[in-house]
C-alpha cells in the first residue's frame, strides 16, 4: 500500500512538474470583432513586432526632474534591440528652450537642456 501511496505522488509531482501555463488575451475577443481580425492580421504580416507601449507623466514638477527625464530617455534610446520606434517630445522642448532661453524661458534647468 505504502509503493502504491509514493508511486501516486511521484506521479502527481511529475505532472506537476510539466504543467504549462499558457493566456492570450485574444481568447476573449469574439472573433467576429475588428480588433480580433486587426490582431490576428498584424500577428501574420509583423510577426517580429511587440507590443505598443507608453510612458505616461502624470503630477510631476517638469522643471526639477528634466535631468530624470533626459537620463531615461537617454537608456530608452539605448535599448535598439527591443525598441523599434520612440516617440518623443524631449528633444523638440529641448531646441525650443534654446532657441527662446535668452527670452527669460530659461530657469534652473538650463543647465540639464544645453
Amino acid at each position: 500500500m505504502i509503493l502504491l501511496t509514493l508511486g501516486f505522488a511521484a506521479t502527481g509531482i511529475r505532472g506537476s512538474m510539466l504543467l504549462k501555463q499558457k493566456f492570450d488575451p485574444n481568447w476573449f475577443l469574439g472573433e467576429n470583432t475588428h480588433l480580433f481580425k486587426f490582431k490576428m492580421e498584424r500577428a501574420k504580416f509583423f510577426p517580429d513586432n511587440g507590443q505598443n507601449a507608453g510612458i505616461y507623466f502624470g503630477r510631476l514638477n517638469y522643471s526639477a526632474e528634466l535631468p530624470n527625464i533626459h537620463r531615461l530617455l537617454t537608456q530608452l534610446k539605448q535599448e535598439e534591440n527591443i525598441i523599434k520606434n520612440l516617440e518623443e517630445w524631449y528633444s523638440g522642448f529641448r531646441y525650443y528652450v534654446r532657441l527662446n532661453s535668452n527670452k527669460g524661458l530659461c530657469t534652473a534647468f538650463c543647465v540639464h537642456v544645453s
